[in-house]
């Protein structure tokens, strides 16, 4: 699973991600947080669709260079909540994971809790 944003340091995980994938024959899951509620309705219908489409043409262009299954999903807004879900659902065996420094203090309280392996790229 690799959250992806548009931001240099998600670029960075996937390029890492799709090395690791190769090597053990795994798939890739690439996510994203949809735009915030607050923004008026059209400008999030707007964004969500720029979002889905980036996330699908990062997926392709995985597809198409590598072997690797890749699928894309949306966190509805509360990645640790997605997070958790998928682990319940796939048995997720690695978790890849950079962050916004904002961010950061949130996200290392949940990866402590979290019983995969994580590598956190910051």
């Amino acid at each position: 699973m690799v959250p992806l944003d548009g931001i240099v340091g998600s670029e960075r995980v996937l390029e890492q991600a799709t090395t690791l994938a190769l090597a053990s024959n795994a798939s890739v899951l690439l996510v994203a947080d949809p735009p915030p509620p607050l923004l008026e309705q059209e400008i999030r219908a707007q964004e969500e669709m720029k979002l889905a489409d980036y996330l699908e043409d990062r997926a392709e262009q995985l597809r198409s260079s590598t072997s690797l299954t890749v699928q894309t999903a949306f966190t509805d807004g509360d990645p640790e909540a997605f997070i958790e879900h998928l682990q319940e659902q796939y048995r997720q065996q690695l978790l890849i994971v950079t962050t916004r420094h904002q961010a950061e203090h949130k996200v290392m309280r949940f990866l402590h809790q979290s019983n995969v392996p994580v590598l956190f790229v910051a």
